[in-house]
This record gives C-alpha cells, structure tokens and sequence, in this order.
C-alpha cells in the first residue's frame, strides 16, 4: 500500500494520473481508496524489514571508473550505491551491476564500503 498524489483524472479516458508513485512499470492498480487522515495514520506501526534509516557506506572509484563518468553524474552514483543495494543474500566477494541512465555500473562491496570498478556507456 502506498499513499500517492492524484493529479488528475481524466474523464473521457477513465484514467486517473497519479505522481509519487513506487511501482514498476504496467504494474496494474487494484484499488484506490481516499487518505483519510483520522482514520488512516497508525502511529504503532511497524516494519521489520527496514526498522530503520539505512547508513550511507563510503563510495570510492578505481581510475577506470573515474575515466568515464562526469561530476553530476558521480554525485547520483554515490547517492544510489551509497545505501547499498545488494540483496540481502549478498555475497562480499560478489561483482554488481546497475543500470543509471542507460550507463552499467560494476561495483562491489568490501570492509571499506562500496568500490565503483567500471561506468560504462549501454
């Protein structure tokens, strides 16, 4: 469940456009409801999957890495690699892939954080 922001509804398509939205493309919408929120706040909840703020873990670069990637973009792939996004199944020897922005991103984890190996165009 996730509450959203209603933008607009379009009539003649029966359409609602939404934004703040997480879900994963053409994941269908089963059902909406309004936010009520006297009703729909419960300040005891919990949740056991992520208890708390994640800590950021230090991000450094090999020189290939370096090579290939612009300032502003760095500043998007230490924010994202930052909260480590491996499963939690992860292996600490394991190479890692992301795609940001159509650029593949190779990075793994060790003692001191996260090590971008490779930023590679496609």
């Amino acid at each position: 469940m996730s509450a959203v922001e209603l933008l607009e509804v379009n009539h003649e398509k029966f359409t609602l456009v939404l934004g703040g939205v997480d879900l994963v493309h053409k994941t269908p919408i089963l059902d909406i409801k309004p936010y009520v929120p006297y009703s729909d706040r419960i300040p005891e909840a919990e949740n056991r999957m992520a208890p708390a703020k994640p800590t950021p873990r230090p991000v450094r670069y090999t020189q290939e890495a370096l090579a290939n990637i612009t300032d502003e973009f760095q500043s998007l792939v230490t924010d994202t690699l930052a909260l480590d996004p491996r499963p939690a199944y992860h292996e600490d020897d394991r190479e890692y892939g992301v795609t940001l922005e159509g650029w593949n991103i190779r990075w793994k984890a060790d003692g001191e954080g996260i090590l971008v190996l490779s930023v590679r165009r496609g």
